[in-house]
């Protein structure tokens, strides 16, 4: 009997949990990550297709939350580009929007 109670306690309590997310990082943790101000992370984000989830957003802040998986995998495909760029003798600038 007491082995019964137990296992409906723990499953109630796994319930309760409900399913485990992985961190989601800051604008300062990824700043202190990539080692850039907290304002660059910004800009990053809007003209630089940083992944982000907006949280809240109000006229004046909005509160930005990272993937460090999405993080990485942007600043992968950063550096891709630059090689790409450098090997086909071009200057590296800034990945280029696509036209409507």
């Amino acid at each position: 009997m007491k082995s019964s109670v137990k296992q409906n306690r723990e499953t109630a309590e796994s319930r309760r949990e409900g399913p485990k997310m992985e961190p989601l990082l800051t604008v300062k943790e990824v700043a202190a990550l990539l080692r850039l101000s907290m304002g660059m992370i910004g800009r990053l984000v809007d003209t630089e297709n940083l992944p982000a989830f907006v949280i809240c957003q109000s006229p004046s802040r909005r509160t930005l939350r990272f993937r460090e998986q999405e993080v990485q995998q942007w600043l992968a495909g950063r550096r891709e580009r630059q090689i790409r760029a450098t090997l086909n003798g071009d200057r590296y600038t800034r990945r280029q929007t696509p036209s409507p």
